[in-house]
């Protein structure tokens, strides 16, 4: 059985390091760096970017569309964020045939290479969780070892030696103990709001893990606005939740010669969902310097809120499955069911190990049947055990088979 728990917890170590998390966010500077370099326009080296034209003030169709453009390094570093986390907008200006040629490498550099320096910091991140249930376990330990040592004083002092439980209070101060203690402790605003809710530890674990998501939105709200602010004829800063609804927003952005600019808060949402979920349609955009200047931020940001939402999740699922926040006597109680799966009353450390395997689902039924059958068949001699000497005969015999195999599909083919 040893053998069998061996290799259900044998797993390869993937454990992201701190310097590994920075050496990624490393990577990732060096590839906008590399991006500044190669598509920014540097004085003296025209050969490579020469800048034909550029946008207007008001960022109008009169200068979309050259076949050449001054980047600048807010919309290299803006292209850079795009390439590495594959969202793809489609809104920069067209490159000339050269600069396409360099760019089949240098976005497959991007996405193959840099993109895993995201997941790497994605998932040092989501690591942290792991390592709060591990945190935790280890204090379940020690108040079980605070527990077994209570246990051998008893014993060693005899029944005698225990001490007697303090008498209980007449029934009247009992029963108006347990309705005091019944009483809610957070102030009655608070307990209006959550008393409905089942379970307000969970609600309020999954409300921590939507505190990115909700920061993103809140950005890709002020992203709408401040291109609203530099676009002229968009009404300025908070013009696009003045519209109304889908049909006002409409007539609102019809009204303006520039109104494909404007951003109304439908606009602002949409933007961020398609950001967010990392498919970049491209139909609406930050056009303006500042505007990308933040989205910029937003692509990173909406990738990392996103993994973050779903890390989270997985975590506080991961907490409820593998019971983190079990008390020391929730578990003993537990225990129970591993001595009435068995005759002996007793639970061994192989018994503890797998009932806490299959109750974390790491390992099922099926599983464990197969790795017993496995040990049966290599335990030749039925002593439940495996020393050296059984494994070298094994390994003997083992090539001995192979042989006979060997030697029999020779003589089907002869």
């Amino acid at each position: 059985m040893a053998l069998a728990i061996q290799q259900i917890l044998k797993r390869p170590k993937v454990n992201t390091t701190v310097l590994q998390f920075l050496k990624a966010c490393f990577n990732i500077f060096a590839f906008i760096i590399l991006c500044i370099l190669c598509f920014g326009h540097i004085e003296g080296h025209d050969w490579w970017n020469q800048p034909v034209t550029g946008w207007d003030e008001n960022k109008t169709d009169e200068s979309w569309g050259v076949y050449l453009w001054n980047w600048d390094w807010i919309d290299c570093m803006y292209f850079a964020m795009v390439t590495m986390c594959t969202v793809g907008y489609g809104d920069m200006p067209t490159l000339p045939q050269s600069l396409r040629i360099f760019n089949i490498f240098f976005a497959t550099l991007g996405v193959i290479f840099v993109a895993g320096s995201i997941t790497t910091i994605v998932n040092f991140v989501a690591e942290q969780g792991r390592k709060r249930f591990i945190l935790k376990q280890r204090m379940l330990i020690e108040d079980a070892h605070r527990a077994a040592e209570l246990v051998k004083q008893q014993q060693r002092d005899g029944a005698d030696g225990v001490p007697e439980p303090p008498p209980s209070p007449p029934a009247d101060e009992r029963a108006y103990e347990k309705a005091e203690e019944s009483q809610p402790k957070y102030p009655i605003w608070d307990r209006l709001i959550w008393s409905r809710l089942p379970k307000r530890k969970k609600t309020l674990k999954v409300l921590a893990a939507l505190r990115p998501t909700g920061a993103f939105f809140c950005l890709c709200i002020i992203l709408g606005e401040l291109e609203n602010s530099q676009i002229e004829g968009c009404g300025g800063f908070g013009a696009g939740w003045r519209c109304g609804g889908n049909t006002g927003c409409d007539e609102w952005k019809l009204s303006h010669e520039l109104g494909g600019y404007c951003w109304s808060w439908i606009d602002s949402f949409y933007y961020g969902f398609i950001t967010y979920l990392t498919i970049g349609y491209g139909d609406v955009a930050p056009k303006t310097k500042g505007g990308k200047a933040l989205g910029t931020l937003l692509v990173t940001m909406g990738l990392f809120s996103f993994t973050s939402l779903l890390a989270g999740l997985a975590d506080i699922q991961a907490q409820a499955r593998l019971g983190a926040e079990k008390t020391l006597q929730e578990r003993l109680i537990e225990l129970n069911e591993v001595i009435d799966q068995d005759e002996n009353g007793k639970v061994t450390a192989d018994e503890y190990i797998i009932f806490n395997l299959k109750k974390m689902g790491k390992v099922d039924d099926m599983t464990i049947t197969l790795l017993k059958d496995q040990f049966k068949a290599l335990d030749a001699d039925g002593s439940g055990e495996l020393d050296a000497d059984d494994i070298s005969l094994l390994t003997q015999a083992a090539e001995q088979v192979e042989n006979e195999e060997r030697s029999a599909r020779h003589q089907e083919v002869s």
